[in-house]
């Protein structure tokens, strides 16, 4: 608990200390470093598969949601298409964000303050772990 603490801490330190550099504005430059569709989903997708937290959540979590007289493949189709569904979903509100909000942080100064929000969530976040009581 404390390390996790500390390391959000640290996260929003590192993220403050990024938002006081000076900007760089890649606006003329967004096409040559935007990688391609396939690289960044095969990317994406490898990295989700090997994620350890996706895969004790299956195996710790859902097997209790497993009736042991119905059929287990059938039940395990559901329980990873009902997961798939909602992953894609939160992961395209995602982009889609992103997308929306690409454009005003390009500009330097907006990306400083959300640099500075973000570092005062993740200090938030760590000192709320930190002093919370068990």
């Amino acid at each position: 608990r404390y390390a996790g603490a500390l390391y959000l801490i640290f996260l929003g330190y590192r993220t403050w200390q990024d938002a006081r550099q000076p900007g760089n504005n890649n606006e003329g430059n967004t096409a040559a470093t935007t990688p391609r569709i396939s690289a960044m989903f095969w990317r994406a997708f490898s990295l989700g598969i090997s994620n350890p937290k996706d895969i004790l959540f299956f195996v710790a979590f859902l097997p209790q949601f497993i009736d042991p007289q119905g059929s287990m493949t059938t039940q395990l189709l559901v329980m990873a298409a009902s997961w798939c569904v909602l992953d894609l979903t939160s992961k395209l509100f995602y982009g889609c964000s992103a997308k929306v909000m690409a454009p005003a942080l390009r500009n330097a100064r907006n990306l400083q303050r959300f640099n500075r929000f973000s570092a005062g969530l993740f200090v938030s976040a760590g000192t709320a772990v930190l002093f919370k009581s068990v």
